[in-house]
Order: structure tokens, then C-alpha cells, then sequence
């Protein structure tokens, strides 16, 4: 058991901290810099948008608040390796691009793509718990039947609160104290 909740602890952990999504600065007045990232662990990757021209970000790290990747710059006919490095935290992520610091904004997701993710949030959490969690197998929980009830109050969540409020319900079910929400702080 204790094994599940770790697992669940980090999955937590990762779904509060995590860098994933789309974050936009300007490095000059009329200079935007757009970040579209995707986290996995510790690794990041995505791409780098610089008046149009789209950048790969390669050999993307995450270590705490600390990050760094390298952007492939074309110059003189060659690919110019630049390091990017930065700190995340408190919404926005400041970077040194090539000596320059640049502060991003997370760009808030469309209301219709927090609703796909928050669906696919509670899917993923249906699933650990279903196939890791002892209580499920030992015990008579209709885990599925939780589900099914917190879908639609999961598509109808207005607000990260209120999804908070759907998933508690559901891991209620569970009776299990060690199984729980943890705030990103905690």
C-alpha cells in the first residue's frame, strides 16, 4: 500500500509542478518569445517561437525550480547550438536566452482543453488505482462505479477546485487515509 500512495504522491507532484503548456514573454518590445513545453519527468522538450521562426528545444532539464535546454539557431549556413537557462516558479518561468533575461507567463488553456485534461486526469488516476491499489482487489469497492459517477461531474468541474472536490469523492470511496489529494505545497 505504501508503494501506491508514493506513486500517487508523485503523480500529484508532477500534475502541480509541471512545466507542460504554453508560456509567452517578450524579450523586447516587439520581440515575443512563445515556449510550447511538455514535461516527463525530469525531461523537457517542445519548441521555442521566435517571430515565427519555430526553434526544437532539445536536451531539456528539469531539476527543482532550476531548468536548461539548448535551442538550434541558424546562422551563417550552420545550426548554432544556444544553452537557455532559467528558473520556474510562482507562474512564470525567467530565462537567459543568449544573455538575455526574459520573463514568460503561463498562457492560460482554452476552458474546452482544461475539461479534455482534467478528463484525462481523472482516466489516468482511475487507472493506478484500479490495477495498484490493494484495497481494490481486497476489498469489495466497486472502483468502476466511482468512475462512472465522477466523469460527468469531472466534464462539468468549472474550476481546478472543483475538481479537487470530484476527485476526493472518488478516492473516498477507497476508505484509505493514506490515499489522498496533497496541496502542491504540503
Amino acid at each position: 500500500m505504501r508503494l501506491a500512495f508514493v506513486f500517487l504522491l508523485n503523480t500529484a507532484i508532477l500534475l502541480c509542478a509541471d512545466l507542460t503548456g504554453t508560456w509567452r514573454g517578450d524579450a523586447a518590445p516587439s520581440l515575443t518569445i512563445t515556449l510550447r513545453l511538455q514535461q516527463t519527468g525530469n525531461s523537457l522538450s517542445g519548441t521555442e517561437d521566435i517571430q515565427g521562426n519555430i526553434l526544437s528545444v532539445k536536451n531539456g532539464q528539469v531539476d527543482g525550480d532550476q531548468i536548461a535546454f539548448t535551442i538550434s539557431i541558424p546562422a551563417g549556413g550552420r545550426l548554432r547550438q544556444v544553452p537557455v537557462t532559467g528558473i520556474a516558479g510562482n507562474g512564470e518561468i525567467r530565462l537567459q536566452d543568449g544573455g538575455v533575461i526574459v520573463v514568460l507567463k503561463r498562457v492560460e488553456p482554452e476552458p474546452e482543453a482544461s475539461r479534455i485534461e482534467r478528463l484525462a486526469s481523472l482516466i489516468r488516476l482511475w487507472g493506478t488505482i484500479r490495477f495498484f491499489h490493494p484495497y481494490v482487489a481486497s476489498r469489495p469497492i466497486d472502483w468502476d462505479s466511482a468512475f462512472i459517477t465522477s466523469v460527468q461531474a469531472t466534464a462539468n468541474a468549472a474550476s481546478s477546485d472543483e475538481f479537487v472536490r470530484v476527485i476526493s469523492g472518488m478516492l473516498a470511496r477507497l476508505d484509505d487515509s493514506e490515499t489522498r489529494i496533497l496541496a502542491p505545497d504540503a
